[in-house]
């Protein structure tokens, strides 16, 4: 199940909604958010 999920990603069959993209240091706020059920979606955290 979880390769056929990985393939259809690869694929561009599914895309997983991204709610915010947020700086890596700003992961409390994000953690926050999904504590406080605030987010629709994904929360990506970015490294540089």
């Amino acid at each position: 199940m979880n390769d056929t999920l990985m393939q259809w990603l690869a694929e561009g069959h599914i895309r997983p909604h991204i709610d915010r993209v947020l700086p890596l240091e700003d992961a409390s706020e994000a953690m926050r958010a999904v504590a406080n059920r605030t987010v629709q979606g994904r929360i990506v955290l970015r490294i540089r």
